[in-house]
């Protein structure tokens, strides 16, 4: 998982100035995703959910019976770490693999181009161009 798009996900569910304070613990404990190692991450998110497990799972009951959580933002960034963080620091066990997805999306904005390029086409020899570029453009090593 790339660091940014973590930082996203959190982003996406706290927001840029979350109003509790456990939104703003989930949000700076993402913020250091990209200069800390896996073993600190982990105690910083075991620390978060010791002690705000009362927040994650506070619930709001509505009027017509139905109930929700109360913080679903700051519950779904947390959970979102949670799921992700086998796959966050896997990148520093292969220096193959980058922590972010920076030369991806560039080269996916160039298949793009082409594929604009020429919109004519139709679904077929779209999938083919495509292909094309993909088989060309793998990192796998070309026999000669």
């Amino acid at each position: 998982m790339c660091h940014f798009h973590m930082k996203k996900i959190v982003t996406r569910n706290v927001t840029l100035r979350p109003q509790t304070e456990a939104g703003q613990v989930i949000l700076a404990i993402s913020q250091t995703i990209t200069y800390t190692n896996e073993k600190d991450f982990a105690f910083r998110i075991r620390s978060f959910c010791a002690k705000y497990s009362n927040i994650l799972n506070e619930k709001t009951y509505h009027p017509d019976g139905r109930w929700s959580y109360t913080h679903d933002g700051v519950r779904r960034a947390y959970f979102s770490l949670v799921h992700w963080f086998p796959y966050l620091f896997i990148y520093r066990m292969n220096t193959d693999i980058p922590n972010t997805t920076n030369t991806c999306d560039g080269h996916f904005s160039h298949i793009k181009d082409v594929v604009r390029i020429h919109r004519g086409l139709n679904r077929v020899l779209k999938q083919k161009v495509l292909d094309s570029i993909f088989l060309e453009s793998t990192i796998a090593p070309k026999n000669k």
